[in-house]
């Protein structure tokens, strides 16, 4: 089916140029061909210009939820944040380099490099967490602050890592 002509009218109730008999010859104007050549008109349908509260609310939400990156999660510890068993990008400030890390919710995980990987264990302290590389090592306790581009790890005011997804 092809559309012959459609033009586009004002909405009954709206003001129109036009006088009432012009708006309905108008109205009819939109038909439809057929196969056979035979025209059917066809009426035409006013979409509201301005939203409902509802539907902007609904917008306003499904907006959110496409462009949040992580979820939001009030008051809850940063290091929890970390511990959710997916991959981190982690940029050692001093090494200049990019390492994977991966923290589990049992309090394990690892970080690797493109050469090594380390398992270590990992627990959450007020505004951190405390870190032990490998068994038999000293025990490293870093603050944690959300930054706008992610995770940022520090001790003694000097940051050590950046964690980003």
């Amino acid at each position: 089916m092809n559309l012959a002509t459609f033009h586009i009218g004002r909405c009954p109730g709206q003001v129109s140029p036009r006088s009432t008999q012009e708006n309905q010859r108008h109205l009819h104007s939109i038909v439809e061909k057929t196969s056979t050549g035979k025209e059917i008109p066809m009426s035409a349908e006013c979409l509201p210009r301005d939203r409902s509260i509802p539907a902007s609310v609904i917008l306003l939400i499904a907006t959110f939820a496409v462009l949040a990156r992580e979820p939001v999660r009030a008051n809850e510890p940063l290091a929890s944040v970390i511990a959710d068993g997916k991959p981190w990008e982690m940029f050692v400030v001093k090494r200049r380099a990019s390492n994977i890390l991966v923290f589990r919710p049992d309090g394990g995980g690892t970080i690797s490099d493109s050469l090594a990987s380390i398992h270590p264990t990992w627990r959450a302290v007020p505004d951190g967490i405390c870190i032990t590389p490998k068994p038999g090592d000293a025990e490293k306790c870093l603050q944690l602050t959300r930054t706008k581009d992610g995770i940022k790890a520090s001790q003694n005011g000097e940051t050590v890592w950046v964690l980003k997804r």
